[in-house]
């Protein structure tokens, strides 16, 4: 046999191992062809490369060759075209969304429908997906079933028909903080317009464990702080208690580190501290280190027993007040030096009560030394032989001023404390008053 012939007889064999095998007639025609065929190919336009002369033998394995590439390549094709690919994976809810969102939360005024802008508006959501909200110019009917979607969206889904129409869904876009304190909520789908003016915003959580225990406390704090800005709720800047007929949420805005707690925030008082004294608030060894902020402040009376009311004689500006206060005998004071604090000017000082102060006052049970300094909303405030203080009096505008007192009872470290307090109050922004309606 021709070695030719005994390349037939290779290839035959070669290309039987494949399972789609060309039938005999095919390799045989292939194969004479080859024979009757010139084996001289076409120079490339190329110059650089030359002509090839191939012979028969050679001209057969490349054939062959060619020919089981395209056999293989169309049976791959066809197997991977059997193989199933997954569909993508719906959205995943993590399990700790829901749980994120229960608690009580606290939210601006809004005018829902005509009425009035009013008091701070109050949500709560339940362990069961209820979420409560009212207000003082809230309409009723807003409650709603809560379903997270996923991890940013939820659903509200009404429970009743005397503001929406019951089973009105609307779809939000949530966002948490790093510390789970503040929420934002987004309307992106609501057929319930109210609904949607009165959720959509910011929130703040309340976790307030102070109370109406604690003098000037309540239970409408916001409880520790995670580092951030917040505005207050209802402590009234500008007006004596029960004068004020204006919207007074945010009347002031403080920027936080870690470490502090809103422990009252209401017409008479506005009240932040140090988080591990907030932890202890009940223990009557505690030592108190707080920020405190009066509006409509007043120098105290200087009569006998300390009474619950202003001095005579003396003006409302924080120049006036600083000057009566700075020159009583009772405490011992630095120079008043001037402070500017987001455009309000005012005065600032460092006083401790005098070794040589002996009085007392009638709500000192024990009847050891104190002296009032201010009269502000019914109440007074104080220091004693322990205490140190920093009082900072500006004048916000409109003819009202505001008192802020950074207080410490015994401080280990007062330098540091007062340096640490001093940045929240140089954050502070006080509102221009609203127009009552």
């Amino acid at each position: 046999m021709t070695s030719e012939r005994d390349f037939d007889r290779i290839a035959r064999a070669w290309l039987a191992g494949y399972p789609n095998e060309a039938p005999d007639r095919a390799v045989a025609a292939v194969l004479a062809a080859i024979e009757t065929t010139p084996q001289v190919r076409r120079s490339w336009r190329w110059p650089a490369w030359r002509q090839i002369h191939m012979t028969p033998r050679t001209f057969a394995i490349v054939g062959t060759l060619l020919l089981a590439i395209v056999i293989g390549g169309s049976l791959l094709l066809r197997e991977q075209s059997n193989v199933a690919h997954p569909s993508p994976s719906p959205s995943v809810v993590p399990a700790d969304v829901l749980p994120s969102l229960v608690g009580r939360w606290a939210g601006a005024p809004h005018t829902v429908t005509g009425i009035a802008e009013g008091s701070i508006v109050r949500a709560t959501v339940s362990d069961s997906g209820l979420w409560q909200i009212g207000g003082a110019t809230i309409p009723a009917g807003l409650n709603s079933d809560v379903a997270v979607s996923g991890p940013d969206r939820l659903t509200l889904t009404t429970i009743d028909t005397k503001t929406c129409q019951k089973g009105d869904v609307g779809t939000y876009r949530f966002s948490l903080s790093p510390g789970k304190k503040r929420l934002t909520l987004t309307s992106e789908r609501e057929p319930c317009a109210a609904r949607s003016i009165v959720v959509s915003g910011d929130w703040v959580r309340n976790d307030c464990t102070t109370g109406s225990g604690i003098a000037g406390g309540d239970l409408d704090c916001y409880g520790d702080l995670e580092p951030g800005t917040y505005p207050s709720r209802e402590v009234d800047l500008r007006h004596e208690i029960g004068n004020g007929d204006t919207t007074t949420f945010g009347a002031l805005t403080f920027t936080v580190p870690a470490g502090w707690s809103h422990v009252a925030d209401n017409a008479t008082r506005f009240w932040l501290m140090k988080s591990d004294g907030y932890a202890h608030l009940n223990d009557p060894d505690l030592k108190d280190e707080s920020i405190y902020v009066f509006g409509h402040p007043q120098a105290s009376s200087q009569e006998k027993g300390c009474p619950s009311a202003p001095q005579d004689g003396v003006g409302l500006t924080a120049g006036a007040i600083m000057a009566a206060i700075t020159s009583r005998a009772a405490f011992t004071a630095t120079t008043p030096r001037s402070i500017t604090i987001n455009g309000r000017s005012g005065l600032w000082t460092d006083l401790r009560l005098d070794p040589s102060w002996k009085q007392s006052c009638d709500f000192r049970d024990d009847g050891s030394p104190v002296a009032p300094i201010l009269y502000a909303n019914t109440g007074l405030s104080a220091v004693d032989a322990t205490a140190r203080e920093r009082l900072v009096l500006l004048d916000i505008g409109h003819g009202d001023t505001v008192a802020i007192e950074i207080f410490a009872a015994d401080p280990p470290d007062w330098d540091s404390y007062v340096a640490e307090a001093m940045r929240i109050v140089e954050s502070m922004q006080f509102a221009e008053p609203v127009a009552s309606n």
